[in-house]
């Protein structure tokens, strides 16, 4: 992994026990090991606190870990024309009955594809919907 995108819900595992909590853990330490860029929209703040407020988690550490991170290896990816029109694109898999995927989920992916770096995720759906345009992994298969 040279550049990674990772999904809020990858960041939330962090804040609130779920059952692959750790493997989200073991994800961060590697990445942070490493110094692996972490690119993500700027959405991702947005996302993670609204969480937080609405799941009543501690904001707190939401917002150290994104400072943290901020100063160690995330950066936040323009919004460009290109990276909308990719963004809709995707938005364009999956079928009428099982659903499409959401904007905001998909331009994690669109960056991704973009900068050539992996998007993981812990959203089984969007995975199966995108899995064959690349450059995606579910948590627990990295």
């Amino acid at each position: 992994m040279d550049k990674v995108v990772l999904d809020a819900n990858i960041f939330l595992k962090l804040l609130k026990k779920e059952n692959d909590s750790h493997r989200a853990k073991e994800l961060f330490k590697s990445i942070a090991k490493k110094i692996i860029p972490i690119l993500v929209p700027h959405v991702l703040v947005n996302e993670v606190i609204h969480v937080c407020e609405r799941d009543k988690l501690d904001l707190e550490s939401a917002i150290a870990l994104l400072k943290g991170l901020i100063e160690l290896n995330l950066s936040f990816v323009p919004v460009t024309s290109t990276l909308i029109d990719r963004t809709v694109s995707i938005t364009q898999e999956g079928h009428k009955k099982s659903g499409y995927p959401t904007f905001s989920d998909c331009m994690y992916h669109a960056i991704a594809i973009q900068e050539n770096a992996l998007f993981i995720t812990a959203d089984k759906r969007h995975y199966e919907k995108t899995k064959h345009l690349g450059n995606i992994k579910l948590l627990n298969d990295v």
